[in-house]
């Protein structure tokens, strides 16, 4: 079993952010074969996944909050007074994206059908 080394978190961080390893090896004053050989290690890369999750889960919640003011933007595009030409964008913008919005719920929706399905065969 590897032990933790004393840049290791650094180096998580970096490569998490999406930090080449060369480069991440570099700005931690680590080789970059010694990065790669960390790499190998399961404990150090179940360390990076989980990070690597973490910082996605992080961009997700960030977009999802910005969706929001954006989707208020371009409802107010459609409502004050603008150039035609910005109300039709804004109004193509948000039929767009409803849809591709119910698409991806209607999707999830039944991938979960049909994981909930497969769940109740492999039990019986």
């Amino acid at each position: 079993m590897s032990r933790p080394r004393k840049n290791d978190a650094a180096l998580l961080e970096l490569l998490a952010d999406g930090v080449t390893v060369a480069a991440a090896a570099r700005q931690v004053g680590m080789h970059e074969r010694t990065a790669f050989r960390r790499l190998q290690a399961p404990a150090f890369s179940q360390q990076l996944d989980a990070r690597k999750a973490e910082v996605r889960q992080r961009n997700r919640d960030l977009l999802n909050a910005g969706s929001t003011v954006a989707a208020k933007t371009l409802l107010r595009l459609l409502d004050e007074p603008a150039p035609p030409t910005v109300q039709l964008r804004a109004a193509r913008a948000i039929l767009e994206y409803a849809q591709k919005l119910h698409d991806s719920v209607n999707l999830e929706q039944r991938i979960a059908a049909l994981e909930q399905r497969a769940s109740e065969k492999q039990a019986a």
